[in-house]
């Protein structure tokens, strides 16, 4: 196994698109540092979203590695590999470890774009850190599927266009299950205007006597289970966890750091690096990993590669 593994990495090495794209990933982020000092420079009071491209990153990386692991089939890699005596497990997993890899490798490249505000005292260093460590882990997460795609679907197209729309998917997901979990169970709506009902006001003007009701959200759903299991797949998605860091904004009013969390909806402050991630979602991650990288593995001993 150690010597398949040696000779994956030496193969990734010698891939030109891969030091191709680390290059550009490193000059992304010597870009948004340089960003970050400019904005700052012209106006102390803005805004900064730190990993606000985390998603994008996630998506080129999750592509890139379905393409770079689906070449093994297209050039007889992996043929060679079994009449070298390798099981198709050890192949399946050395590749997992060289895509693991790559996936860190970006992601720490890409933070590296904040890291000035760090040195700035911009931003604490534990939480920088606690960041990364959720964000590379859910990059490894991401690196997981795109090692699937390949192996599953193999070829160089194929995979990437699967995905390319699992990702997809997963967005759609976790937008639309933050959405529903994060629905007030009451709303306040607009009652009366002047004493007339609102449904025969034409328009609202300065000054009007608004009176307000409260209704209940039809779409709201009470069921503990059922609000339970949705929360249970929205953390298991990698892309909710890479939401939440993209919408990471740091105010500089009162030297706060506010993210979504946990309430989905309002943006909540990050007190200390503890709470810069959660625990839980940690172990999602790495479920998910291991139901991607299991599901593969069975898959692909399976296959009849003659």
């Amino acid at each position: 196994m150690a010597k398949l593994l040696r000779a994956d990495f030496a193969r990734l090495f010698s891939y030109k698109r891969f030091l191709l794209l680390l290059g550009l990933t490193a000059a992304l982020a010597a870009y948004l540092n340089y960003g970050n000092i400019v904005s700052l420079n012209e106006n102390p009071h803005v805004y900064l979203y730190p990993f606000e491209l985390l998603i994008y990153c996630s998506f080129i990386i999750t592509t890139f590695i379905a393409f770079f692991s689906g070449i093994n089939f297209t050039d007889g890699v992996i043929r060679n590999k079994l009449f070298s005596g390798y099981s198709k497990a050890q192949i399946y997993l050395s590749n997992a470890v060289v895509s693991a890899f790559m996936a860190s490798v970006f992601t720490v490249l890409y933070m590296l774009g904040s890291v000035w505000l760090v040195i700035k005292n911009v931003m604490d260093l534990k939480t920088y850190l606690a960041y990364v460590f959720v964000c590379v882990l859910a990059s490894v997460a991401f690196s997981s599927l795109g090692t699937f795609a390949s192996f599953v679907c193999r070829g160089k197209a194929i995979p990437i266009v699967m995905s390319a729309l699992i990702i997809v998917g997963m967005l759609y997901g976790t937008d639309r299950l933050n959405e529903i979990l994060g629905m007030p169970e009451y709303s306040e709506v607009i009652d009366t205007v002047n004493g007339v009902p609102l449904s025969e006001i034409e328009s609202l003007s300065d000054g009007d006597d608004i009176v307000f009701k409260t209704v209940r959200n039809s779409q709201y759903i009470s069921d503990k289970n059922i609000r339970k299991t949705l929360d249970v797949i929205c953390k298991f998605f990698p892309t909710t966890e890479n939401a939440s860091a993209a919408s990471c904004c740091y105010i500089p009013e009162n030297s706060k750091y506010l993210c979504h969390r946990e309430n989905y909806t309002e943006m909540t402050e990050i007190k200390s690096p503890k709470n810069a991630f959660n625990i839980g979602n940690v172990a999602y991650s790495l479920a998910f990993i291991a139901v991607f990288t299991c599901t593969g593995v069975f898959i692909f001993r399976k296959e009849d590669l003659k």
